[in-house]
């Protein structure tokens, strides 16, 4: 068995810990979260502008269903990925946004 002894520094999942706990590698990390976040709210209005022209314009299906289905999955990832920050998060909703349209058009 594998011992989890937070005091035995030759374990690599103290190692790990100990590097990732580093001032400058928690600034890295608060850096990179920000940049993630800039790029989920230019998937949401990438999203909900392709919406509006999915209404007002004729789009073919055969765009319209690839479009949808990778900008649903790409927001729903970036949903589960604020699921594991600090809570309450609002945008952990984005988790949901898939489920939530199965269990209105699947309801018997």
């Amino acid at each position: 068995t594998y011992n989890f002894d937070p005091k035995d520094k030759n374990l690599v999942l103290n190692h790990c810990r100990e590097a990732v706990l580093k001032p400058e590698v928690q600034k890295e990390i608060r850096r990179l979260d920000k940049k993630f976040d800039e790029h989920v709210m230019y998937l949401i209005c990438g999203y909900f502008g392709f919406v509006a022209l999915w209404l007002l314009l004729s789009i073919p299906w055969y765009i319209s269903v690839p479009v949808f289905a990778v900008s649903r999955t790409a927001l729903a990832g970036a949903g589960h990925y604020f699921t594991h920050r600090k809570q309450p998060n609002f945008w952990s909703i984005l988790f949901d946004m898939n489920y939530i349209g199965v269990h209105i058009t699947l309801i018997d």
